[in-house]
């Protein structure tokens, strides 16, 4: 629910649907109902784990489905490119 910087689930036989983690615009990382997001985009799901591109924060976030937190992926050694010359 990008605009509402939340991620939800949806009961496919009902089609209900429940905030799993967010609500307002931030940038919060730690359990389901601590974690604040600013407009999620994108989502991909891999072990156990949804990646989520924090549109807004310009960071990946990943929630953890087992252990219902929510980290920002950090890159190490990660810098822009040189600028040309």
């Amino acid at each position: 629910d990008t605009y509402n910087h939340k991620i939800k689930t949806i009961d496919v036989n009902s089609g209900a649907t429940k905030t799993l983690a967010g609500g307002d615009a931030g940038f919060d990382d730690g359990d389901y109902n601590q974690s604040r997001f600013n407009e999620p985009g994108g989502l991909s799901l891999a072990d156990d784990k949804l990646f989520i591109a924090d549109t807004n924060n310009h960071a990946i976030r990943v929630l953890d489905l087992q252990k219902k937190t929510v980290a920002t992926l950090n890159f190490k050694n990660l810098a822009a490119p040189a600028a040309p010359k």
